[in-house]
């Protein structure tokens, strides 16, 4: 029997056994291994082997040949008695690693573009050998075209190298042609360095294919194209080895539009054998997919940033069981607004949208996202599974989600944070299956708003994963369910729960939860405090009066609240439109009184029921006890102010009471923004009485001058007041403007005089100014222009405002 191959025979193995039917112990068979370079079996063999007596029970037979060139193996039996038969299995022939190379540079001297044309290499290839070393340079020479016009269909070299931002174009209009590399060269056997293009040009049915034949391999560090004339050339880059063909950083696949089936093959031996390193890119504008076959037998790999883009204007793309480093859809029919399937698809890093595109990653089962997710202009992305899948953001930096219109996650959609780096909107979500917040937090704004649908579900959330800014439910008349709003702030996770009992209108409703203490307003309904750490925006629009919602509302609270008796009659959910805080009363609350002095509790209170949804409303936590003991909530600053006496500036401030606080800083800033402490005063640590306090800085600045206090808790928690300014020596400052209801007026020295004077010159306000810095209550004064003049020692000053 014989066996041919090009590159040598380095060593040969086989099995081999005695027929079993005629094997006796007299009659057993004997063969030789010979190996011929001439590829002839005449003459002189380049290698034979000792002879081999088989047995009875299949053995393994090595051989070490070693022989160079193209080579027939002939296993000769020496036996004459046809009884002496012996069968032979699972022969395998390495190549020799001393084969001889050489190394051939296209010049293109010949001017007629062939490959087989010996004169345009140097030197001339006269014998062309499977160990040759081929290589295109562009400081040589620059082809245009060449065309595969060897002989037989395929063709084998030892490697194939492109040098020097070179430009190949491999031609074929004939029958299929394949280049076959496998020269048992050490290193890479195709090399395309970065800025060389290698493009494939085949016709219809004259396909070009470039074969990494088992073991060897290529590395790509520029640009391949296949293309085709007259459609339908279905070019290869195939491997046989998994990771046999790694594209680099920067590199480029580019399948053409009119070019057929998958780039790389898609047969059980190209399995994983192409992988697409971070920075790569795979375009495809025609043919299959990179990934040829189903998994696992795939046959492309794309790392974490790697890019595949998809631009195939009259197809679709199977996305199902499918991992993605980036992928960009630029291009696409119809069919890429519904892409189905029951595997997982992972995308790694990012998923882009293109123009005008519209996509639905409706698949079945699941989605992971590690990148950000982006929609060009005039595009639209929805998630709209048939049955119960989960979309997953599991990056490990922020996530941005951006967009020209809402990001919808359909009913049967499951939309699950899990990036501790968190999620950021740049464009509105909708969500009307389940919101799952494991663990980061999702940044929103009134314009890039995240909106859950009535019947949406949320499960998990904590102090690592909330929505931080506002988010909003979509209430259809006559809901009557719970809804709950997962808010949070500044590490701080405090939902809300929205208990309509009566909605005879549609609304949208929006909570987000603010930090810090309140505006100063006007108790109402026996209010003594309200709560100085946090308040909840809720607005509905359109607005919903009294006749059209009923419910009550669910504040939850934990120990900064500083809450000691949630069951205490006195602690009260209150709310305001601005104007003053109304008590809504309560009706239930969770977890019991503290269990010793100074430690608080977390649980819930509700509002007693209540009608009306404003526009814009703020609640918050309250009580109507005097005894700051019991819910101090906790205490407020009452008061913080700055004015400039002769030479210096008095700074003073008074607490009603004080919790576990350990000091004050007084902070002046030039700019209102830069500040730095110039003074540092002890507090009280916990008192229940009021304290006065009062320093001086006795080196002013000479323009204006802004202050705020800095407070600081024993446990180290902090906050800061307003922040108040002082004007210049003989400056005068009189703001807003345009003014609603409070005008601020700030002169150098107290003791000055004002009067405002309408556009008809009558006087309406007049009065002195106690301090360096008033505020005047000009909410009665109708719309219009005023002047307002003020009076110093040092002369007189005229102001034009606008009251609105």
């Amino acid at each position: 029997m014989n066996f041919d191959k090009p590159n040598g025979a380095g060593t040969i193995t086989l099995k081999a056994a005695a027929y079993a039917s005629t094997a006796t112990a007299e009659n057993l068979a004997t063969f030789v291994v010979q190996v011929f370079d001439n590829g002839a079996t005449t003459g002189t063999a380049a290698y034979t082997s000792a002879p081999v007596t088989v047995t009875t029970s299949l053995q393994t037979y090595t051989f070490a040949a070693n022989v160079n060139g193209n080579i027939r193996v002939v296993i000769t039996s020496q036996d004459t008695d046809t009884n002496t038969r012996f069968n032979v299995d699972d022969i395998t022939i390495s190549s020799t690693s001393n084969q001889a190379a050489n190394t051939y540079v296209w010049t293109g001297q010949d001017t007629n573009g062939s490959w087989s044309s010996a004169a345009n290499w140097s030197p001339a290839r006269i014998a062309p050998a499977a160990t040759d070393i081929l290589v295109f340079d562009a400081n040589i020479a620059r082809p245009v075209a060449i065309a595969l016009d060897f002989a037989a269909p395929t063709q084998l070299i030892g490697q194939l190298q492109l040098r020097n931002l070179v430009s190949v174009v491999f031609l074929n209009s004939g029958t299929p042609r394949t280049l076959s590399i496998d020269g048992g060269l050490p290193g890479d056997d195709l090399i395309i360095g970065a800025g060389s293009v290698l493009t494939l040009r085949g016709a219809g049915g004259a396909e070009i294919v470039l074969n990494i034949t088992a073991g060897e391999t290529a590395f790509i560090n520029g640009r391949v194209a296949s293309e085709t004339t007259g459609g339908g050339a279905a070019n290869r880059l195939t491997g046989q080895t998994p990771g046999a063909i790694v594209f680099g950083s920067n590199s480029l696949f580019e399948a053409e539009a009119g070019v057929l089936g998958s780039p790389f093959g898609d047969v059980a031996a190209n399995r994983q054998s192409v992988l697409f390193k971070a920075g790569a890119t795979f375009r495809q504008e025609g043919g299959g997919s990179a990934f040829g076959a189903s998994q696992p037998n795939a046959s492309a790999v794309f790392e974490s940033g790697s890019i595949y883009q998809f631009a195939l204007a009259s197809n679709t793309l199977s996305v199902s069981g499918r991992t993605f480093g980036t992928l960009e859809l630029t291009n696409g029919s119809a069919g890429l607004a519904n892409l189905t399937g029951n595997a997982t698809l992972v995308i790694q890093n990012d998923l882009r949208v293109g123009a005008n595109l519209k996509v639905g990653l409706n698949l079945t089962g699941g989605i992971r996202i590690g990148g950000n997710v982006v929609v060009e202009a005039g595009g639209s992305l929805q998630f709209s599974p048939i049955t119960a899948s989960t979309i997953t953001l599991n990056g490990t930096q922020e996530q941005l989600l951006n967009g020209p219109s809402t990001i919808l996650f359909d009913a049967q959609a499951t939309l699950s944070l899990n990036n501790t780096a968190g999620i950021r909107l740049q464009t509105p979500i909708r969500v009307n299956g389940m919101l799952n917040l494991q663990s980061g937090v999702l940044t929103s704004s009134a314009t890039n708003l995240p909106t859950l649908g009535a019947t949406a579900t949320v499960t998990g959330g904590s102090a690592s994963s909330y929505v931080s800014g506002p988010v909003a439910r979509h209430l259809p008349v006559g809901t009557t369910t719970m809804q709950f709003f997962p808010v949070g702030k500044a590490g701080n996770y405090r939902p809300i729960t929205l208990q309509p009992a009566q909605l005879d209108r549609e609304t949208l409703v929006m909570v987000e939860q603010q930090e810090g203490r309140p505006a100063p307003l006007a108790f109402n309904d026996a209010i003594k405090r309200v709560s100085q750490v946090r308040r909840f925006d809720i607005s509905a629009s359109p607005a919903l009066t009294a006749a059209q919602f009923a419910g009550t509302v669910m504040l939850s609270f934990d120990s900064d609240d500083q809450v000691t008796d949630p069951m205490a009659a006195s602690l009260v959910v209150a709310r305001t439109d601005g104007t003053g805080w109304n008590s809504l009363g309560r009706s239930a609350n969770t977890s019991g009184p503290s269990t010793s002095a100074n430690i608080f509790v977390a649980g819930t209170l509700t509002s007693a029921p209540f009608a009306g949804l404003g526009d814009f409303q703020t609640y918050t936590l309250a009580s109507t006890d005097p005894d700051i003991s019991v819910n101090p909530l906790p205490v407020q600053l009452l008061r913080f102010g700055a004015e400039r006496r002769a030479g210096n500036v008095q700074i003073r401030w008074a607490t009603a009471t004080e919790l576990n606080s350990a000091r004050f800083e007084v902070q002046r800033s030039a700019t209102g923004q830069d500040f730095r402490t110039i003074a540092t005063v002890a507090a009280q640590g916990n008192s229940n009485a009021r304290h006065d306090y009062t320093i001086f800085d006795y080196q002013p600045l000479p323009s204006t001058g802004y202050y705020r206090l800095h407070q600081l808790d024993l446990d180290g928690k902090e906050a800061y007041s307003e922040v108040v300014s002082v004007a210049a020596p003989g400056e005068v400052r009189v703001y807003p403007n345009p003014v609603q209801t409070e005008l601020r007026v700030e002169v150098s020295v107290a003791g000055a005089h004002y009067r405002v004077i309408n556009s008809t010159g009558s006087v309406l306000l007049v009065g002195e100014l106690p301090t360096s810095t008033t505020v005047l209550d000009v909410a009665m004064l109708p719309a219009g222009l005023y002047q307002v003049e003020i009076t110093t020692p040092t002369g007189h000053d005229m102001r034009k405002i606008v009251k609105q």
